[in-house]
Parts: C-alpha cells; sequence; structure tokens
C-alpha cells in the first residue's frame, strides 16, 4: 500500500469519526490567537524550479519493462505521472522547490518522491535529489515472490532497493525488502527472518494483510484461508552491500 493511500485512509477516517460522534460544539469556538511578530526578517518563499526526470525501468535480470508508472510525487504527495515505452524508458517534468525535503547535509536537494509501479512488480519509491533541473534515476523492479505457509525463502536487500516509508526526511529512511505468503488454511502464520552471514544486521519485520498485522522477530499473526499476506524485511539507509536473510514461516491450525 502506498503511503499516500495510508495518508488518506487515516484522515478520512478520523474525519468520519468525528462527524458521526454526536458530539459536535454547542458554542462557536474561541477566536484563535494571533501569533506574535516574527523576531526577524520574513524568508523569501522557496522557488519553484521546473525539472526533468528521465531514465530506464528494468527487472532484476536486467530487461527494460515497458508499460510501467513513474510518478514524481510533490506536495507533498500529488504530481505529474507517465508510462515508461517499449525500451523501458519514461521522462517526466515536474515542478519543486528545492530543500522542500530538506534532510541530513547532502540531502537538501530533494525536490520529489518517485514512486514506480507495474503489474507483477513489488513497487518501488525513494527520494529524487536533484542538483541541477535534468535528473537522470533509474530503477530496477522486484518480481512478486510468493511462497505458502509453512515454507522458507531467501530475500536479499540491496542498496538501491525502494524505501519502506516517504514519511521521513531523505536520508533517514529504511530500505526493504518483500515476500508475499500466502495461507493454506486459517490458524496462526508465524515468520521469521534470520541473517544468512552472521555479520549482517538484524531486519526489523512487519507481517501484515486482511485487516491483521504484527510487527517483530518473530511476528505471528492469526491468517483466513487463501488469504495472502505481505513480510517486509528493513534495514537502514546507507547500506554498501546487498544483505540476505532467511525467511522461514509457519502456520498452525485452529
Amino acid at each position: 500500500m502506498k503511503t499516500a493511500d495510508c495518508r488518506t485512509l487515516v484522515l478520512v477516517t478520523l474525519v468520519l469519526a468525528m462527524a458521526c460522534s454526536g458530539r459536535g460544539p454547542t458554542a462557536p469556538p474561541p477566536a484563535p490567537l494571533r501569533p506574535p511578530p516574527p523576531a526577524g526578517p520574513i524568508p523569501p518563499p522557496a522557488q519553484v524550479v521546473s525539472f526533468e526526470m528521465t531514465g530506464l525501468v528494468t527487472d532484476d535480470a536486467g530487461t527494460p519493462i515497458s508499460g510501467a508508472t513513474v510518478r514524481a510525487l510533490v506536495d507533498p504527495y500529488t504530481g505529474p505521472s507517465v508510462v515508461t515505452d517499449a525500451s523501458g524508458r519514461y521522462s517526466i517534468p515536474f515542478a519543486s522547490s528545492r530543500g522542500a525535503n530538506a534532510g541530513p547535509p547532502g540531502t537538501e536537494l530533494a525536490v520529489a518522491m518517485a514512486l514506480v509501479e507495474s503489474s507483477g512488480y513489488d513497487w518501488h519509491a525513494r527520494y529524487v535529489v536533484a542538483p541541477t533541473e535534468q535528473v537522470v534515476e533509474n530503477f530496477r523492479l522486484h518480481r512478486i515472490r510468493r511462497i505458502t505457509a509453512g515454507e522458507s525463502a531467501v530475500v536479499t536487500v540491496a542498496p538501491d532497493d525502494r524505501v519502506c516509508t516517504g514519511d521521513t526526511s531523505p536520508g533517514r529512511e529504511t530500505i526493504c525488502g518483500t515476500l508475499h505468503v500466502v495461507a493454506p488454511t486459517d490458524g496462526t502464520l508465524t515468520v521469521e527472518a534470520f541473517p544468512t552471514e552472521g555479520r549482517s544486521a538484524l531486519a526489523s519485520l512487519a507481517v501484515f494483510g486482511s485487516r491483521s498485522g504484527g510487527t517483530g522477530n518473530p511476528v505471528s499473526i492469526r491468517v483466513g484461508t487463501g488469504t495472502e499476506y505481505t513480510a517486509v524485511l528493513a534495514l537502514p539507509w546507507g547500506l554498501t552491500a546487498s544483505q540476505s536473510f532467511v525467511v522461514k514461516t509457519s502456520i498452525v491450525g485452529r
């Protein structure tokens, strides 16, 4: 699920809860206090700059993916989108303000969140850091991997994999690898991840789907027959090499 969808759902839920509570105000709210004048000069508004992002979208084998949707999310979760051509290439113009996503040193020029989606692949997202108006961003999508609960699989998280969320500053995100698990019966699903090498960092783990989910390592949740759940392994931003994990799953019926 995309971050924008999650945020929209939360906002809509809060608004509906307030509207349906029956506890509307009985008197007009007091007028807001006028804020004190600024202590110094008011900074000028950020300059809106026109950018053009171009690049190539491929799969794990380096094969170009045609028909993939590429979005440049700005202000803060809307923006233009295009579709890759037969050679997997795209070009997308967008307007944004430098410094709008300022974070740690070296990331002050982040201007958008790129989101790439294609049928049969896990979505990919990362910040666009643009020192100039011409930006080149290539994306590598992973095919969706599914296993049946009770099976195991190796998941590798690479430095150029997607960021897990878009609600942190660039340089503070976590990098994610994903595995989809199908429950063959009702019961309790347990998912656990182990690094294949002892020196690897232990990934944080989240499993979610069909109105249930949990975090930790291991994670145990109630599941329903035939339902697909998503296991997400998260590692801190700044990886210099790929790290692999054995993901073991088990299910205990009622």
